[in-house]
């Protein structure tokens, strides 16, 4: 499991946890549903490095856009 996705899934425990506790009704979590929510958030922070990729000094290739 990437970081991104593992990350969004302890947010969406906690925050399952913590709705539970204030309202006193069991809360079901939806795991294929964060699963793909998480590949999707992977997905947009590979693309976003990848965007900011810039060569090293005296590298003659131009920076990505």
């Amino acid at each position: 499991m990437a970081p991104a996705t593992h990350g969004l899934h302890l947010t969406r425990i906690l925050e399952a946890v913590y709705e539970s506790a204030a309202t006193g009704r069991e809360v079901r979590l939806d795991h294929d549903a964060a699963e793909r929510a998480a590949a999707g958030a992977d997905a947009a922070v590979g693309a976003a490095a990848r965007s900011r990729v810039t060569p090293a000094a005296g590298d003659p290739r131009p920076a990505r856009a």
